[in-house]
């Protein structure tokens, strides 16, 4: 409301893409930092259900007489589905390991916003 006394600004579209980027990752450490099984398996059965569609593509075009060797449906069947299967172990043991660190602290890992009294 009031006009500048002296200098420019220093606030530039630079300082706003960065506090954004910064607000983007607080936002996703809330809500991932605690319950990390659902991050990594919800990207994990994702990855495996397109490994199943692309297995079916695979299976589709073996049946019309292309050879296995001159497609990469194959190759990238297995890879969506390792993939996959490695993405939803890597959340189950991230899960422990959390559950893990917050027991030993005797710490909750979520906060009461109120008590209420009957």
């Amino acid at each position: 409301h009031r006009s500048r006394k002296a200098g420019k600004t220093k606030y530039k579209f630079n300082r706003t893409l960065k506090g954004f980027i910064d607000m983007i990752a607080v936002w996703f450490w809330n809500k991932y930092s605690v319950r990390p099984l659902h991050l990594l398996g919800g990207m994990g059965l994702f990855f495996i259900a397109l490994g199943g569609f692309s297995g079916l593509i695979t299976v589709y075009k073996f049946y019309q007489g292309e050879g296995m060797s001159e497609s990469a449906w194959p190759m990238l069947t297995m890879f969506f589905v390792l993939g996959g299967i490695q993405m939803f172990i890597s959340g189950l043991i991230a899960d422990i390991l959390v559950k893990n660190y917050y027991d030993r602290r005797q710490e909750a890992y979520y906060v009461i916003r109120e008590t209420i009294e009957n």
